[in-house]
């Protein structure tokens, strides 16, 4: 999957990211991107992320940024 915007460009609206977690909170994932970093909303799915994981998240963006899908990257070996 591709993404369609950086987190630099404060695009609103829905779009496509993909970076890696640098923080969990209850809630809330602080996403690095090669731009930079940005908190996103992600509920109750919180639980199953972990620092240091690579995401392709579809946001919807505006006053706050959601997350309406969340993939996990897979590492090749």
């Amino acid at each position: 999957m591709k993404y369609t915007n950086l987190i630099k460009e404060d695009i609103i609206g829905p779009q496509t990211w993909i970076g890696q977690v640098i923080a969990v909170k209850q809630g809330k994932i602080l996403l690095q991107d090669r731009s930079e970093k940005a908190w996103v909303e992600v509920g109750k799915h919180y639980r199953y992320i972990k620092e240091g994981e690579v995401l392709v998240l579809q946001v919807q963006k505006g006053v706050s940024i959601l997350a309406t899908h969340i993939l996990k990257a897979k590492k090749i070996a």
